[in-house]
């Protein structure tokens, strides 16, 4: 008796779903594990669970439940002896939510009506169908929100889809660049594809946040194989005679000094000179004319002013290259190619149009590097032992590598 009761349930509960003056709507599951049913009863049997972020195209209501359509592949079952070249061939055939004689009836088919489907590969002796536009389940109201109207769920589920296969293969790029040697990862591409799919997808949050936190896992995974190298280049440079050059032509200029090469430069006691590039090569970095200030004038003001039209000097030149990207991204990427540098901050004034900084970075009474910042006054941390994350800038051939300073603490 139970059987035929719950048999029953979504056969009859289908007549007070699709009231022709309803007005049908795409919805958007706010949940996990919520539960589609047969019926619009909490004790009615469960179809399957779904998850948020997926899309519901609702039919109907009855009470506290929306009546939705079958998920895209879901199939239903006819039994096979009424189905002649996909026509119908009895009256009020049933509709069965698996193949077989005792599983739940969804609803009937009528004799001469066309279905979609094939001979069910695992029992033959019953049809799979696409559902029927009568089929329908239900899903508790308080877990689905209204997005739009019914003809933006088939794009969507399209854009769904599409999304899911983007971040699916981004996610696997992340995976094998992660296992490579830090000289091997270009990070760029990686960064600039899943920022972009966070915006692009905006639609999808929970599909935004694995991308967010894959991009997130990437960054920390990569700064850590950076500064892990870092510190082994230091140590293989501390235990050799043999300099460590950035580029052949620098090993040219040792092997073959000037008079003016000749003069002793102070050694830097950071893993930073592993990474520093010659003077040349961060000048063609650097916009192509940068602001003059009175070096006179002193006040806090004026110099945060100061570094802030030079910065923004640099970003627009890299955003004409990077035209998609806003001014945030641009130092998430000056943070993951920086350095994480720790000393104490001493004031440095430079005079001159083109200078490096005007604070000085010290390491065991070592200079470590010039140091600037448009946002965050260094002037508060002078004769401070402080960490810092920084970017590296042009130091227009004076004596020690320029950072720009990002975080500090």
């Amino acid at each position: 008796m139970k059987i035929s009761l719950f048999m029953l349930i979504g056969c009859f509960s289908t007549l007070f779903a699709n009231s022709s003056d309803f007005q049908k709507f795409t919805g958007r599951v706010i949940g996990n594990k919520v539960r589609v049913r047969l019926g619009a009863d909490f004790n009615s049997g469960i179809v399957q669970k779904v998850n948020k972020d997926d899309l519901v195209l609702v039919v109907g209501e009855k009470e506290n439940f929306w009546a939705i359509r079958p998920f895209e592949l879901t199939k239903v079952y006819v039994y096979r002896t009424y189905i002649l070249d996909g026509i119908v061939e009895a009256s009020r055939v049933n509709i069965r939510l698996k193949p077989q004689l005792d599983a739940p009836i969804l609803g009937v088919l009528q004799m001469g009506e066309r279905v979609h489907g094939a001979i069910d590969e695992n029992n033959p002796k019953w049809y799979a169908i696409t559902p029927p536009k009568q089929v329908t389940f239900y899903i508790d109201k308080k877990y689905v929100e209204l997005i739009g109207k019914s003809e933006i769920f088939a794009p969507l589920c399209k854009q769904k889809k599409e999304a899911e296969n983007v971040l699916k293969t981004a996610c696997m790029v992340v995976d094998e660049a992660v296992k490579k040697e830090i000289d091997a990862i270009d990070p760029g591409p990686i960064i600039e594809t899943l920022s972009s799919f966070i915006k692009t997808y905006s639609s999808f949050p929970k599909l935004v946040q694995t991308a967010s936190d894959t991009l997130d896992l990437f960054k920390e995974q990569y700064t850590k194989k950076k500064i892990e190298q870092a510190w082994k280049n230091k140590a293989h440079s501390e235990n050799s005679k043999e300099p460590i050059f950035a580029s052949v032509e620098e090993q040219e200029k040792h092997q073959n000094p000037t008079v003016e090469e000749t003069l002793p430069s102070p050694k830097v006691a950071s893993p930073v000179e592993i990474y520093s590039i010659s003077s040349t090569e961060s000048n063609q970095d650097a916009p192509a004319s940068f602001p003059v200030i009175n070096q006179e004038t002193s006040s806090r003001e004026n110099h945060l002013a100061y570094w802030q039209k030079v910065e923004e000097a640099r970003y627009e030149k890299w955003k004409k290259h990077h035209a998609y990207l806003a001014k945030k991204d641009y130092y998430e990427k000056q943070k993951l190619d920086g350095f994480q540098l720790e000393g104490f901050i001493e004031k440095h004034e430079i005079s001159g149009p083109n200078k490096p900084g005007d604070f000085l970075l010290r390491s065991k009474n070592q200079p470590v590097g010039y140091l600037y910042s448009a946002d965050i006054d260094l002037s508060f941390y002078e004769g401070r032992s402080v960490k810092i994350i920084a970017s590296e800038r042009p130091n227009y051939h004076f004596a020690f590598p320029a950072y720009y300073v990002l975080e500090i603490e």
